[in-house]
């Protein structure tokens, strides 16, 4: 996360229009401003920031920003007993810029209202916590009920998967095991949205996926891959067995996958030559979506088509875009989630490894 700039609360108020907070004509009550009113106030100053700034400043923007996450916060202090309190604190997450801001929210939740002893504490509970261990804590401390100690297991189940992804060590694994069993087969929760958010299923899966990253390890032979070409012809990942092979899962609306595209192109120019290929996998929902795409922006590499789930997904355990695996020519896995100058030297490594044998 970036750090939080060091900007006084008077500096956040320049330049700020009048709220509920600030000074009223004598005599006159003003009411407090909705969640949706405050946003949009907020909103205002950020795109008018951005049009009158034409250098693209980023810090100078997310000074903006954090004096948006402010008044959302003594807009919580001053009326933490208002009917949308709880759209109040979502909002103010998604103007969150630092963990420190993550933290200062979540305490003010924790000491100021009472959403986590409500009925329905879950969006809150799923903003806040995923970042904050000690949050999903006081949430099951302060609500005792069946949901909420299902969806912290849950959350934390899902951080411990992450811990074991890193470590595989075996402890973390039981971590997670002991997690998912504390959320029941049928459990779903409303969270404010037309659709159940169905934990119980989610958690079910969990396991499999815990089996997913151990066969994913580096140093363990990559599965066989079995997919799609832009032509709907079958296509499998042993076609290139005695070749490195770079495996970039991706999609054209992720724009961290977009932004790999030029390196991408001058690595696989450079190593034209080379026993190498990349293989870039689209998660778009449509193959159609992926043609149109290629029409436009010159990527002269192997191309599948993955859809936006699947077995494949099931396979290499995608959670994020892009994913990256690099295959050596023996089909082991060698190195994952690396890019640009990190990516080539890599390729490059493999490649001269293949040289000396």
């Amino acid at each position: 996360m970036r750090k939080l700039f060091g900007v006084t609360l008077a500096m956040l108020l320049i330049g700020l229009p009048l709220t509920a907070q600030d000074k009223k004509p004598e005599g006159e009550e003003k009411k407090p401003l909705t969640a949706k009113q405050l946003n949009k106030e907020v909103l205002d100053e950020i795109q008018k920031f951005q049009k009158e700034n034409k250098s693209g400043d980023r810090a100078e923007l997310l000074k903006v920003v954090d004096q948006g996450f402010e008044r959302f916060l003594r807009a919580i202090e001053d009326n933490p007993k208002a009917s949308d309190i709880n759209d109040m604190v979502s909002f103010a997450a998604r103007y969150v810029t630092s963990e420190k801001s993550m933290n200062k929210l979540g305490e003010t939740v924790v000491l100021k209202t009472n959403i986590l002893q409500g009925e329905k504490p879950f969006q809150v509970i799923m903003m806040l916590g995923g970042r904050n261990p000690k949050f999903l804590d006081k949430a099951m401390e302060l609500n005792k009920s069946k949901e909420v100690t299902a969806l912290v297991s849950f959350l934390k189940a899902q951080a411990a998967m992450s811990e074991f992804s890193e470590s595989g060590k075996k402890e973390d694994k039981e971590k997670v095991l002991k997690l998912v069993a504390a959320v029941p087969a049928d459990m779903a929760l409303d969270i404010g949205s037309p659709r159940k958010y169905e934990i119980g299923k989610m958690a079910a899966k969990l396991p499999k996926k815990l089996e997913a990253i151990e066969n994913l390890a580096v140093g363990k032979p990559m599965p066989e891959i079995i997919s799609k070409d832009l032509d709907g012809k079958s296509v499998k990942l042993t076609d290139y067995k005695n070749k490195v092979v770079v495996l970039d899962i991706w999609a054209t609306w992720c724009g961290p996958c977009r932004a790999m595209i030029p390196h991408e192109r001058e690595m696989v120019e450079k190593l034209k030559d080379k026993p190498f290929n990349l293989i870039s996998l689209s998660a778009d929902g449509e193959v159609k979506t992926l043609k149109d795409f290629l029409e436009k922006e010159k990527m002269p590499w192997t191309h599948w088509h993955i859809g936006a789930s699947g077995e494949v997904h099931d396979i290499l355990n995608i959670e994020h875009y892009p994913t990256i695996f690099v295959v050596d020519h023996k089909g082991v896995i060698r190195y994952k989630e690396i890019r640009g100058e990190q990516l080539e030297e890599a390729v490059e490594k493999l490649l001269k490894e293949m040289e000396t044998k």
